[in-house]
């Protein structure tokens, strides 16, 4: 796996017993995801950590999976390096569980490692399951299997609660019984691609765009660029790829929504939707910060918009059967819309997503590109 595949790397942490307290059992439908820790999307790595000692780290995946895993991974990370704030920023809104989180907890344990299990749904939450290795900082350790229970909020999972307290409550150094892993089965692509946790699910292309803290749609993160300027000579073209499971093969999805936000110092940037022959299909975006549509016929200016530093949502809808796709940007601020019809420039399929810088002047190319991406989504 290459370096610049990773993403954010999450360190994994340490979760003090008395969290746990009063957790209930959580019912799942099924683990789903394969119980092999080698599976794909699922295996645990050893990283360093700032003691020296080894800690397990998360990797890649495109898997729904995955993306709940790093969920957990964070929640983890936060006790491992005592950051109370980056604790909660896990939980969802009514989480039982923070009721139990405070920062005097974060002192005692640590996580060594962290072995992923499988996941389930359960209803409309999914449920991580993994094997810990339990460290108190006098030195002694345990091991045990737990849930965490995770809801979707904003379209990112939050944990909600966590599964099987016993263990946790026991003296470190205590033999705990290992509950029987459930059947495994495959788990679907939601749809959903943000910025959340890692960026597992993108390629990045040009090393100044990744996950970010300026601004965001929905969660914390967005991904985004803020690099070049005028004369610079230096030209900022494709961004990042996503090449989602949704999309494998190539794919004819009904729609593709998105959100975008642009500051006065970029010269324009998009999204483009490419074929499984690697041809272009539709790009959509900003010109500083005119909004245009790219199809068939060439590219097309829309609305000037109504200026920088504001979400603009874009969403295409597409019409296989007639080639065509049906294109509105709206303000999330002001609230001006604009729709436009746009042609396929083929036809055939969808299967990656690429994100890249944009002007009229040089096609999908610029020399500055101070731009941030969130919530995109695919509809099947």
């Amino acid at each position: 796996m290459s370096e610049r595949r990773r993403g954010r790397r999450a360190v994994l942490g340490s979760i003090a017993a008395s969290l746990l307290a009063g957790c209930s059992r959580l019912r799942g439908d099924g683990l789903l995801g394969g119980s092999d820790p080698s599976a794909p999307g699922l295996e645990g790595e050893v990283a360093d950590r700032r003691d020296g000692t080894a800690t397990a780290t998360g990797t890649e995946t495109r898997s729904l999976g995955q993306r709940a895993f790093d969920v957990v991974a964070r929640f983890a990370a936060a006790y491992n390096t005592d950051d109370y704030e980056a604790l909660r920023a896990t939980l969802s809104r009514g989480a039982p569980v923070k009721e139990r989180v405070g920062p005097e907890l974060l002192a005692r344990y640590d996580l060594p490692t962290i072995t992923p299990q499988g996941v389930a749904r359960a209803g409309s939450s999914v449920v991580v399951q993994v094997r810990l290795e339990l460290r108190d900082r006098d030195g002694s350790t345990s091991e045990f299997t737990t849930r965490f229970q995770l809801v979707m909020e904003s379209g990112r999972f939050q944990v909600y609660e966590i599964d099987d307290p016993a263990p946790m409550l026991r003296a470190p150094g205590t033999p705990t019984a290992t509950p029987e892993a459930e059947e495994m089965t495959p788990v679907e692509d939601d749809g959903t691609y943000g910025f959340e946790g890692d960026l597992a699910a993108w390629t990045v292309e040009r090393q100044e765009w990744g996950q970010r803290d300026d601004v965001a749609y929905a969660g914390t993160y967005s991904g985004g660029i803020t690099a070049g300027g005028p004369d610079t000579g230096d030209y900022i073209g494709t961004l990042a790829t996503a090449t989602p499971e949704r999309l494998a093969g190539g794919q004819q999805p009904t729609r593709v929504d998105h959100y975008w936000y642009e500051r006065a110092a970029s010269f324009g940037g998009g999204l483009r939707l490419v074929n499984s022959d690697g041809e272009v299909e539709l790009g959509v975006g900003t010109d500083n910060p005119t909004w245009f549509v790219e199809d068939r016929d060439g590219t097309t200016e829309l609305s000037d918009g109504d200026g920088y530093d504001r979400w603009v949502r874009t969403t295409v809808a597409l019409d296989w059967a007639a080639g065509t796709a049906s294109v509105t940007f709206t303000d999330q601020q002001s609230g001006i819309a604009e729709t436009t019809d746009a042609t396929l420039a083929v036809g055939t399929d969808i299967e990656t997503l690429r994100l890249a810088g944009f002007t009229m002047e040089q096609g999908w190319r610029t020399e500055s590109c101070h731009m941030f991406w969130d919530d995109l989504q695919v509809e099947s």
